[in-house]
């Protein structure tokens, strides 16, 4: 009896049990360190899935200052799907007020570019650069951080910005 049990334990596991490798390399030693601390390695793996699905679901809100029209806040409102997202941009100065449907990382431009036909002005390139790349890879793709960016933006020459802003908005 007891054997025909684990023959059906076992038949069930090959089919519905996933597991997956995860590989640590000598520049992870803290990350693997940390991990191993933990009692049950794999409830925390779980519980941060479950942590970051979950984060992706509430709406973010970004505010910045611009040049000339006050604060703009860049709200990104509904689930991410496909890792696209639905957003809005509000001008406090004028009220304007757009929204944007599935938009992600590559196409943040769309809304920066509203915002510059609407009359928003930056104090800078290195400015403008900044708002952009923390809508776009902080808040949507999660890719960066808010102190990889600015450490990115500081290295980053004047004559850089310039190309770079020449080269997306075409100015």
């Amino acid at each position: 009896m007891a054997d025909a049990r684990s023959k059906a334990t076992e038949k069930y596991r090959k089919a519905n049990v996933k597991s997956f490798n995860v590989k640590f390399f000598p520049s992870d030693a803290e990350v693997l360190e940390y991990f191993q601390g933990k009692a049950n390695r794999n409830q925390y793996i779980k519980d941060l899935i479950r942590k970051d699905m979950e984060s992706r679901k509430r709406p973010k809100t970004y505010v910045f200052e611009t040049a000339n029209e006050g604060d703009v806040t860049i709200t990104i409102s509904g689930e991410y799907v496909d890792w696209c997202v639905d957003m809005k941009a509000d001008i406090s100065s004028t009220g304007d007020h757009h929204e944007w449907t599935e938009i992600d990382g590559g196409s943040v431009e769309e809304i920066f570019e509203w915002l510059m036909d609407k009359g928003v002005e930056f104090e800078s390139d290195r400015s403008l650069w900044l708002n952009l790349n923390y809508v776009e890879q902080v808040m949507i793709d999660r890719s960066k951080t808010e102190e990889q960016l600015l450490d990115y933006a500081a290295s980053m020459t004047d004559e850089e910005l310039k190309k770079w802003r020449e080269f997306y908005f075409d100015i």
